[in-house]
């Protein structure tokens, strides 16, 4: 764990980063919800079911879970106060807005980017299955 100077407070910050960081829940949830929303609409289809359905089930997915993402992050910042982005990395001072900006935008496209990754993923699995079948 590494340590900053917070320079509001004025006193040490710890900042999650390396190998201890234990606090990140996305990727497996993120896969898990895909995963199950693709293989509940398979059944409703039936044996119409094809890769592309997947991938659109997957990224409608991947859409609401980057969105209610940022949602939760957009209250808890309204709670908490600009200390939530302290550890945000940046070369220049920024004002607050742009640096919440940048990171609510990175958490979005980042959400999106791998939940499609991952409804591709998942979608292959689920229609070569049905093939095979």
């Amino acid at each position: 764990m590494y340590l900053a100077q917070d320079t509001q407070l004025r006193r040490p910050v710890a900042l999650k980063l390396g190998p201890d960081r234990r606090d990140e829940v996305y990727p497996p949830t993120a896969f898990f919800s895909i995963y199950f929303g693709i293989r509940e609409r398979k059944r409703e289809i039936g044996d119409r079911f094809t890769f592309k359905d997947g991938l659109k089930i997957g990224a409608a997915i991947s859409f609401v879970y980057a969105t209610s993402a940022c949602l939760f992050f957009l209250v808890q910042y309204l709670i908490a106060g600009p200390k939530l982005l302290m550890s945000e990395a940046g070369p220049l001072p920024r004002p607050m807005w742009q640096v919440a900006l940048m990171a609510y935008a990175g958490l979005f496209l980042g959400s999106m980017i791998f939940g499609l990754i991952y409804s591709a993923l998942c979608a292959f699995v689920l229609a070569k299955q049905q093939r095979a079948s």
